[in-house]
């Protein structure tokens, strides 16, 4: 059971890792665009896929695509939506205090948002 855990673990890294490299430098914005879309579904799935992507910084490779002079809008949408599910879907005290400087600054929205629910939490 044990191979398997660290076999999938190494797998959605792999993924991981693949997506960001074509959100990154895929010539086709289109191949971009799915894959931005695909890392909002992975954070979306689950805590723990969020924490890989947050390691993986896919949040700032997110927020850099946002801000490409000339990344088509359907991109720009799918960056931000993928970075708000990462924003409502991580526990990560530390990595939303890294955001309180974002842009656009409606992003910072859903930050306040996780972050007053942590922090509620902790309190009570």
């Amino acid at each position: 059971i044990l191979k398997s855990r660290v076999e999938t673990k190494a797998g959605v890294i792999t993924s991981l890792e693949l997506l960001l490299r074509c959100l990154r430098g895929d010539k086709h914005y289109i191949v971009r665009t799915g894959c931005a879309m695909a890392l909002g579904a992975l954070a979306g799935h689950n805590p723990p896929l969020t924490r890989f992507l947050i390691e993986a910084d896919a949040a700032s490779e997110l927020i850099r695509m946002m801000h490409i002079h000339d990344t088509p809008d359907e991109l720009k949408n799918e960056c931000e939506k993928s970075l708000k599910t990462i924003i409502e879907t991580n526990d990560n005290i530390q990595f939303l205090q890294s955001l309180l400087n974002i842009e656009p600054k409606d992003l910072l929205v859903p930050v306040f948002a996780r972050l007053k629910e942590i922090l509620t939490v902790d309190v009570e």
